[in-house]
């Protein structure tokens, strides 16, 4: 699941997978370099919403009309 983030340094768009921000990977600012990181402590509580995320997506995947 990628993802965009504003930096709070420049103001530039840092570009992550939500995935691999899991995994414990960093992602860089292209402009600044600033990183965005998970912290350990917030790696259960991340992995469980975007585990209630994919299940309202799946859900509503289910109600769509065909088309």
């Amino acid at each position: 699941m990628s993802g965009q983030i504003p930096c709070p340094d420049c103001g530039g768009i840092i570009v992550f997978d939500a995935h691999a921000l899991l995994r414990g990977e960093t992602f860089a600012c292209a402009g600044c370099g600033a990183s965005l990181g998970l912290a350990r402590e917030s790696v259960a509580t991340v992995a469980n919403a975007m585990a209630k995320l994919d299940a309202l997506r799946k859900q509503g995947d289910g109600r769509r009309a065909p088309g």
